[in-house]
């Protein structure tokens, strides 16, 4: 009797996990883990955002997202103020260092770009949603400085 056991069990497809337990699983995971989780397929971005819509994700204390010199310019860093540990995470175009933040609500980033285009950023699923423009908001006066933006 041989000690590989490879060829005696089949090899498993676990990106086409059933999306009812890729919810329960991703309702357990941290926040670093289902930042990972979102790159393994469709199915598992899925999985977390629906786990997200059913409010179902774990409270894990406030995190600083931020764009690190030691990163490439598509990648945030999430540090976690709890425990004092961060990762880096990739995040959808456009390049995260050519927008910046402006605000945050129950996990969500507003982000602003070069032209004061306001999006909502979920950095865990890379889900993007569009905002009405600046201009057409009572109150709201967009601003572009080209000097900020030209690093």
């Amino acid at each position: 009797m041989g000690d590989d056991t490879s060829s005696s069990s089949p090899a498993r497809d676990w990106s086409q996990l059933p999306l009812d337990l890729l919810v329960s699983v991703f309702s357990l995971l941290e926040i670093r883990d289902l930042f990972a989780s979102t790159t393994v397929s469709l199915d598992w971005r899925a999985g977390c955002t629906a786990a997200r819509q059913l409010g179902l994700w774990p409270d894990q204390g406030p995190y600083l997202v931020y764009s690190s010199a030691d990163s490439d310019r598509g990648t945030a860093t999430l540090h976690n103020i709890s425990t004092g540990r961060s990762f880096h995470g990739p995040l959808p175009d456009p390049p995260f260092r050519s927008r910046h933040i402006v605000g945050s609500s129950h996990g969500w980033l507003v982000i602003a770009d070069k032209q004061s285009n306001l999006h909502l950023l979920n950095p865990v699923t890379g889900a993007q949603i569009a905002l009405p423009p600046a201009q057409s908001m009572i109150g709201v006066k967009a601003l572009f400085n080209r000097a900020r933006w030209s690093s």
